[in-house]
């Protein structure tokens, strides 16, 4: 029995066009924007490790996985059938005529004219070209293909006029079993709002934060499908935890909605930087951060677990959430020795022992009922007028010490150099009491070691995007791996 999945991708977005008549439009090429979209697929793709790429044979689906395979590094081949509704055999047709015409062969799918396609005979021969797929393979093709496709294989899906509108360069999984198609799920879309590109930022964990301005408001979304605890494609996570944030006091953006089934949140706020733009450009006070998150957790732990529920999966993440090196990169080790080519395998690995020591002498980081805050961290927070706005809660049942490590952690992250300060005023902000400073040392220590399995794991410094930021995150991680964590596990131990 062969058991095997297609990752069907539109390509990006196309230059724009007034006319529907597909051999006019066949050689549009990439905005680029929709050469970014094309990097961002490339970068989802990579952790599923595609071997193969079937393009169709139009330009813009050909420069998109061109585009996504200088990650991927899969091998391609064109195959025509997968391209684009022919509407029409010649290209003389007028605009007015070409849109009646689109118009009237989307209501009748067996309708076509002389020598163009009916969106039947489209599914023909995208189908026939799928029984030539027998392995893991992505296939770059178009919007209305790839709909009509899915329509047809999975009619008792429900689609309704919405879901047959796939956004540029999103990409959906079909399952198969010898052959025939057995379920299909939505896997991903980057971005498809004109905005200023440059003003796009990606964090270590594959998130990308957008800014547009007009009207001001936040993109945000996740290049990783399943996300524990936070995944935005299945839920409205963060709509309840920023409710219930804003709730106790805590400021949040006016308003967020879900868009597109959760393909994105976008966050309507007052513009501003994200704390990691805002420590980059200048030192900031933290001491007023770290009274907000003491706030936070103070109002928070008064909620017992049967009073407060949050209606999400995967929504009691404990403290292990910080220091789960084993589960993310132990695994990994298994079926690679990519970990032992890299400058800092010695230093890592002695804090996966380290890891799993610590666990086992202190059993309570397993075992806690307050909630708190979770994934309190920069990106996560957006600085207007030196007041602190927070855009992505992660609630959750756990100890203080992981909100308090995971911050510390970023800290270093970003400026190893001259952290020093800005962690003090933040512990100070806090009022941390001095028993608890062993376990936020340790936390911390262990946070750096996580964001390393994670992006080690995502091969994210194997990439060769030539990004000098993935470069300075290299070097700054290996300074923290070598100096910072053996110097918090120290002073944790002498606290």
């Amino acid at each position: 029995m062969a058991t095997y999945s297609v990752f069907f991708v539109r390509h990006g977005q196309k230059a724009p066009s007034d006319t529907f008549n597909s051999i006019k439009n066949k050689g549009l090429c990439l905005t680029p924007l929709g050469e970014e979209q094309a990097l961002a697929v490339g970068k989802f793709l990579k952790q599923f490790s595609v071997p193969r790429i079937i393009v169709s044979d139009f330009p813009r689906a050909q420069k998109t996985a061109e585009i996504a395979n200088k990650i991927m590094h899969a091998f391609i081949q064109t195959e025509p059938r997968f391209g684009e509704r022919i509407l029409f055999a010649r290209n003389d047709i007028n605009e007015v005529e070409s849109k009646e015409t689109f118009e009237k062969s989307q209501e009748d799918w067996s309708y076509k004219t002389k020598g163009g396609e009916s969106l039947n005979d489209v599914v023909a021969r995208f189908s026939k070209a799928v029984t030539t797929i027998n392995q893991q393979t992505a296939v770059f093709t178009h919007g209305r293909a790839l709909q009509s496709y899915l329509f047809v294989t999975f009619p008792l899906a429900g689609f309704g006029e919405k879901e047959l509108i796939i956004d540029t360069a999103s990409i959906y999984r079909v399952d198969y079993v010898d052959g025939k198609a057995i379920g299909y799920a939505y896997l991903f879309s980057p971005f498809d709002e004109q905005g200023d590109t440059e003003r796009i930022i990606p964090t270590p964990a594959d998130t990308l934060v957008k800014y547009i301005a007009d009207p001001p408001h936040i993109l945000k979304t996740h290049l990783t499908p399943d996300s524990a605890g936070h995944d935005i494609q299945k839920n409205n996570y963060e709509f309840l935890s920023l409710n219930y944030l804003q709730a106790i006091g805590v400021a949040v953006p006016p308003r967020l909605s879900l868009l597109e089934q959760g393909k994105y949140v976008r966050i309507d706020f007052i513009e501003g930087k994200t704390l990691t733009q805002y420590i980059t450009d200048r030192k900031p006070n933290l001491y007023k951060l770290g009274e907000a998150l003491h706030n936070i957790h103070t109002k928070l732990s008064k909620k017992s677990a049967a009073g407060f529920t949050i209606n999400a999966p995967n929504s009691t993440l404990n403290a292990h959430n910080a220091i789960n090196l084993h589960a993310l990169t132990l695994s990994w080790l298994d079926k690679t020795d990519r970990l032992a080519k890299t400058p800092i395998t010695a230093a890592f690995l002695s804090g996966l022992n380290l890891a799993k020591t610590t666990l086992q002498q202190h059993p309570e980081y397993l075992r806690a009922e307050s909630i708190i805050y979770g994934d309190f961290k920069p990106d996560n927070i957006i600085v207007h007028d030196d007041s602190f706005v927070f855009i992505d809660p992660h609630l959750s049942y756990g100890l203080l010490s992981c909100d308090l490590g995971k911050f510390i952690s970023r800290l270093y992250l970003i400026d190893p150099a001259n952290a020093g300060d800005l962690i003090t005023q933040f512990l100070d902000g806090y009022g941390i009491a001095k028993n608890q400073h062993e376990e936020v040392m340790q936390m911390t220590a262990f946070d750096i070691l996580n964001m390393y399995s994670r992006l080690i794991a995502k091969e994210l410094f194997d990439r060769e995007l030539g990004i000098p930021s993935h470069q300075k995150a290299q070097q700054t991680m290996l300074f923290c791996l070598t100096t910072i964590v053996p110097q918090l596990l120290q002073a944790g131990r002498q606290s």
